[in-house]
């Protein structure tokens, strides 16, 4: 592998040296084409030995699967920031639209996906008007979270408490 690498650095340096040396004109651009044919072999030269031989690429890259393993602790802080920024983004989404007060806690699923669950809308700090029915304010709740995280309106649940 060393001595493959060298010989294309030799090649690529020869290429550079023939390039100042040589005058301007057809003869020079003959030679770059050479040398890049040349270049192009000495790349490509080891492959028929790798591809006869049963090359494995873990071995080459002394690369062991088993020594890597998921950091869940990371992950699910990656998830919950994210959570966290999507619930301030549902509140804010519907402070803007007459629910200021309302609270968001989206809930992940308890398999590493770190995918939304549900998320719960509690609208206990929200005041409602007088002829509105909190069916009403339910229904309109759940369609506006659901359109702003594109979830269904199964996944969003209203709370009053």
């Amino acid at each position: 592998m060393g001595a493959w690498l060298l010989s294309i650095v030799g090649v690529i340096t020869l290429g550079v040296l023939a390039d100042i040396l040589l005058p301007d004109g057809q003869t020079n651009k003959y030679v770059k084409g050479v040398f890049s044919v040349i270049t192009l072999f000495v790349i490509i030269s080891p492959l028929p030995k790798f591809l006869s031989s049963g090359f494995d690429i873990e071995t080459a890259l002394n690369f062991n699967a088993a020594e890597f393993e998921i950091d869940e602790k990371y992950l699910e802080g990656i998830a919950g920031s994210t959570f966290s920024v999507k619930e301030k983004g549902v509140e804010r989404y519907l402070a803007e639209n007459g629910y200021d007060g309302a609270t968001a806690k989206i809930v992940a699923k308890t398999d590493a996906s770190a995918k939304l669950d549900y998320i719960n809308v509690n609208l206990k700090n929200v005041t409602l008007p007088a002829d509105v029915t909190h069916k009403d304010i339910s229904d309109k709740v759940k369609t506006l979270v659901s359109a702003y995280l594109e979830t269904s309106t199964d996944n969003v649940r209203v709370l009053y408490e």
